[in-house]
């Protein structure tokens, strides 16, 4: 019994070593494996960084080429002594429109950053609205845009300018900006009544002034709408013997209208007075004037219905 246990018994520990060898065996094999993949991965992976790399080059050549080269151009605003206290600028590029600028401010040197390339530019300055940008979104519709008379302030009068540039040749652009408003001046009145009769309280207006003109025509201004009267203003004394200089200026947007005929589109200006007791007008038709103009007028009152007219 002793010798078939301990026979049992080595072959037990026979079986465990068989076991144990198989098991480092397995071992040794894995072991060969992952050497094998460390190999593989040392001698593909820069083959496989390569591709990636040239991937992100790629894409990144890509987003370079589709984004566009800019260019900052400074505008400068040319007022011509008169008062700032807003600006737009529209700027164009293949007649549409690529970007708006509001400044509220006076400033008259104005920084713009956009695409290289041709530039139309238009400044609008003093507009006491806002645009409706969608309807300035082709270069066509600046040529239409109309400012209304009653609008206009004096003190701050509407100006535009137009201008042209390249990035490539200029980075600056001088807008010289035009008012639209005109004025209409009696410069000189004199009476030749007899016995030196008084002309009494003269006061003047204008009459069939043009309700609203367009920015930036280049043509005459031929008005679509009349205001048919405009505001009194009274001469500082009444006319006797002596010539006044009474230098009155009268508001008015231009009138291209011809002067060869009488038509109700031409601005008048209207003198009335009083005469030994009586109300007197006077009209005096105005030739074509223009934008940002200064008409001056001589008149000479000879009776109660006789007047006489002429232009400096």
């Amino acid at each position: 019994m002793k010798n078939f246990r301990t026979m049992k018994d080595f072959n037990c520990q026979e079986g465990r070593i068989f076991n144990i060898a198989g098991s480092r065996s397995g071992s040794i094999l894995l072991r060969h494996r992952h050497i094998l993949l460390i190999i593989s991965l040392l001698v593909f992976m820069p083959a496989f960084l390569a591709v990636s790399c040239a991937k992100e080059e790629s894409k990144d050549d890509e987003a370079n080429d589709g984004k566009k080269e800019t260019a900052e151009v400074t505008v400068r605003l040319d007022s011509g002594g008169n008062s700032l206290r807003r600006s737009d600028i529209f700027v164009y590029e293949d007649e549409v429109l690529e970007q708006h600028l509001r400044t509220e401010s006076g400033e008259k040197e104005l920084k713009i950053v956009c695409g290289k390339g041709e530039k139309h530019i238009f400044v609008v300055a003093n507009c006491p609205h806002d645009f409706n940008i969608r309807a300035l979104s082709s270069l066509s519709s600046m040529y239409k845009l109309t400012m209304a008379f009653n609008d206009d302030d004096e003190s701050f009068p509407v100006m535009g300018a137009e201008a042209t540039c390249s990035t490539e040749d200029s980075l600056e652009v001088v807008a010289e900006l035009t008012p639209l408003m005109c004025r209409i001046m009696l410069s000189e009145i004199s009476s030749n009544l007899e016995d030196y009769e008084l002309v009494e309280s003269p006061r003047i207006r204008l009459r069939g002034i043009n309700a609203g003109a367009a920015l930036f025509r280049s043509g005459p201004y031929i008005p679509e709408e009349l205001i048919e009267f405009g505001e009194w203003k009274s001469l500082p004394y009444d006319i006797g013997m002596l010539t006044q200089y009474p230098m009155i200026s009268l508001p008015c947007y231009p009138n291209g209208s011809n002067e060869s005929e009488y038509s109700p589109e031409r601005t008048v200006l209207e003198l009335e007075c009083r005469i030994m007791g009586e109300t007197c007008s006077f009209l005096y038709p105005l030739p074509p004037f223009g934008r940002n103009s200064s008409t001056k007028v001589r008149l000479s009152i000879d009776g109660p219905e006789d007047f006489s007219g002429s232009i400096d």
